[in-house]
């Protein structure tokens, strides 16, 4: 992983759907943008924030994600996501992000978001290890 990680930046501007509204097994409970979906789209922006800075034979995982609702947004609502990295702790990178609704301007959710560093291997590995178990 390169050093420049420590300044990375990923950012994510969506409009919300009806798809990406509070739902419980198919059935909508709310006509608004779901938590679910927020961690979906902040999971992109983290991401985006640090790949590029991944060596040759390196990837990423996710461990960690922590979410504060804040405010509502309907459908229609364009949404604009920010990530950046805050802290680099070996292979364990830390980022915050803020999901802003455009018009008129308010903060929807902050949160945190980690990611671990590893390689391509370690990845393989641990989806042949996830596989097998249930292939028992």
């Amino acid at each position: 992983m390169k050093n420049e990680v420590k300044h990375g930046v990923g950012e994510l501007s969506i409009i919300v759907t009806k798809q990406m509204t509070a739902e419980l097994d198919g059935t909508e409970i709310h006509p608004l943008y779901s938590t679910f979906w927020i961690a979906k789209h902040a999971e992109t922006a983290a991401r985006k924030a640090i790949e590029l800075f991944f060596d040759e034979n390196e990837d990423a995982v996710g461990s960690e994600l922590s979410i504060q609702h804040l405010a509502m947004a309907p459908v229609g609502a364009q949404i604009h996501l920010k990530a950046a990295v805050v802290n680099v702790t070996g292979r364990r990178i830390t980022c915050e992000f803020e999901v802003w609704q455009m018009q008129p301007p308010k903060l929807i959710a902050r949160g945190t978001q980690v990611q671990v560093v590893v390689t391509l291997g370690k990845i393989q590995e641990m989806i042949r290890d996830a596989y097998s178990e249930i292939q028992t």
